[in-house]
């Protein structure tokens, strides 16, 4: 009996592989275009970073955070570069403190 079971299940997931299924992929339309998209296919986009060294002033050694989010526009590579710089150290000045960031920010051209 176990063996007439197991012949069945074995042939009826055999079965089930070779019936051919209809799967298409359909667009929703809720897809946007990219702004700077020509259509013209895929375009590919490279990869860049900078290693960015910056200076913050405060008021107060209190407020000087230990990671500092930076975006500035870069015009070596026309783009947008991101990154989170972290804190290198701290100096005081005449009327409050200024705080020294480095690190590494990127984008895609």
């Amino acid at each position: 009996m176990k063996k007439k079971l197991r012949k069945l299940l074995v042939g009826v997931m055999i079965g089930s592989m070779l019936v051919p299924t209809n799967v298409w992929a359909q667009s929703q339309g809720t897809g946007g275009a990219v702004s700077g998209d020509t259509g013209d296919g895929i375009s590919p986009r490279i990869s860049v970073s900078k290693y960015v060294e910056i200076e913050r002033r405060y008021m107060f050694l209190k407020d000087v955070p230990q990671y500092y989010y930076y975006s500035y526009y870069d015009y070596d590579y026309n783009t947008t570069l991101k990154g989170t710089l972290v804190l290198q150290g701290t100096r005081d000045y005449d009327e409050g403190v200024v705080a020294y960031y480095a690190g590494h920010c990127s984008g895609s051209i």
